[in-house]
Parts: structure tokens; C-alpha cells; sequence
């Protein structure tokens, strides 16, 4: 990492990896049904930094082929960090947070002669907090406790066929019924999370975040680790992990790529 501390730092990091996909599929006569699986997954990462006054960043995300499905995924936060007298630090930010899967298993599902579903998530949020730097020389190290809100926009559509053995006829053989339910809820969440940073030796930069959204019934754990080592003032590998939940999906992914300081 460059030993100069710029007022404006831009970051440019391309991913690729794999990622785990659990979904929660409801069939006719109220059982459940859990379908997980792994693919490959690309991404890239940009951030826009100056230093004491405001930090943006964006990851986008796409799996072709996980679960029967095609996922695509973004993740944008803006935060401003400002003083209020004594009180230094702080932060007032917020960010938009998008899901989208479009499922297609045909017949794949056991008790189902085809399922199809599309459903994309969308939840702006907004946050605030205060960011604690500590460290000797060596480290710079920052840790941020935070609060906010979310809305999550769930929108989409289901559309299944039992098998015959399902439809629950007799007396001959039944023809095959489909079923359509319309994805329509918007959800309110409180959010608490921490987000740690270190960057040992201006070589090696450590970040951890952590929250839960959470309402009165439902609690969805939100977690991700990353770790930049730089062999040049401007270049660097880079790994990240990522565990997400929400009322749709499970999605867990492990990329690694390159990292581009200018």
C-alpha cells in the first residue's frame, strides 16, 4: 500500500469464486422443502475514498447457474463522516442492497412437475455511528459500532405444478393443475452491527463486518470478511468472504481476485 496518505484514494477489484445459493421452497400440503447448491460466481468491487470526510463503495455480483437458478446481486453504502463539537468521528450513512434470483428447476423437485420463480429484493437502508481508531505505528486499526434501518421490497412471482400423485384427485387420472402466487411484501428491519478494520505494516488490510436485521419476528444475520496483502504500492490479492440471509435466501460465497489502488 502506498506510503502517502492521498485525499483521494480509488479502489478497483475484480472477483471470482464460488458461491452457495439455499433456498426455502414451499410445496402443496404444507411441507417445506430446501434446495442448496454451489456454482461459480464473478464480481467487482469499486470504492471511493477521501480521508476524514466521505467513503463510497459498490459490489456487484452474478451467478450464472446455482440452485436452478441465475442470481445476481448488488451492494452499494455511501457514509459522510463529520465532528459535532467534541464529539469526533461520527458517521451518517446509508446504502441500497439488491437480490435477484430467477429459478427455473423444472422437474427437478421431487412432487413437483415444474417450478419456476422469480424474486428480487430490494432494501435501501440508512445508518449512523462513531468510528474509534486505535493502534501503534504498525496498525491502524478503526472500529465502528453502528445502528439504522431497513425497508426490504420483495417483489416476484411462483409458479409450480404438483405431480398427479399430488393433486390429491381420484377416480381417474387428474390433469395437471398450476399454481401462480404473486412475491408481494415489504417488510421493516432494525439494524445493529460493528464493522473492524486493520491495516498491519501498510502491507496487509483486514476488514470484518457484522449485523443482524432484525423485527419482531425474524432475525437475519449479516457477516463478511476480507483480506487485501499488497506487493506493490498499487497491487495487491485480495480474498473476501461474504454469509447473508434474508426472508428469501441464504447466499454464502468465497471469491479471491486482485486488487488496483489509483
Amino acid at each position: 500500500m502506498s506510503s502517502q496518505s492521498p485525499a483521494d484514494l480509488r479502489i478497483i477489484a475484480p472477483y471470482g469464486g464460488t458461491v452457495t445459493n439455499t433456498l426455502e421452497v414451499e410445496r402443496p400440503g404444507g411441507d417445506g422443502l430446501e434446495l442448496e447448491d454451489s456454482g461459480a460466481m464473478l464480481g467487482l468491487y469499486v470504492q471511493w475514498i477521501r480521508a476524514g470526510s466521505f467513503q463510497g463503495n459498490l459490489f456487484g455480483y452474478f451467478s450464472p447457474e446455482v440452485n436452478y437458478s441465475t442470481l445476481l446481486g448488488l451492494h452499494s453504502n455511501f457514509d459522510r463522516y463529520f465532528d459535532i463539537g467534541p464529539l469526533r468521528n461520527l458517521v451518517l450513512g446509508g446504502g441500497l442492497e439488491l437480490i435477484s434470483i430467477d429459478t427455473d428447476a423444472a422437474d427437478a423437485i421431487d412432487g413437483l412437475d415444474a417450478f419456476s420463480m422469480r424474486n428480487t429484493i430490494i432494501a435501501p437502508f440508512a445508518r449512523t455511528g462513531k468510528q474509534f481508531g486505535f493502534g501503534p505505528a504498525w496498525l491502524d486499526a478503526t472500529v465502528f459500532p453502528w445502528a439504522g434501518g431497513e425497508v426490504a421490497l420483495q417483489r416476484g412471482e411462483i409458479e409450480l405444478t404438483p405431480t398427479a400423485s399430488s393433486n390429491g384427485s381420484s377416480g381417474g387420472p387428474p390433469g395437471p393443475i398450476e399454481i401462480e402466487q404473486e412475491i408481494d411484501e415489504t417488510d421493516w428491519y432494525g439494524l445493529a452491527g460493528v464493522n473492524l478494520r486493520a491495516t498491519i505494516a501498510r502491507v496487509v488490510q483486514l476488514d470484518g463486518k457484522f449485523h443482524v436485521a432484525f423485527d419482531e419476528d425474524d432475525r437475519y444475520r449479516r457477516g463478511s470478511l476480507m483480506m487485501n496483502v499488497f506487493v506493490t504500492h498499487n497491487f495487491g490479492l485480495s480474498w473476501r468472504f461474504s454469509h447473508m440471509e434474508t426472508s428469501a435466501a441464504t447466499t454464502r460465497y468465497h471469491i479471491f481476485g486482485f486488487v488496483v489502488l489509483f
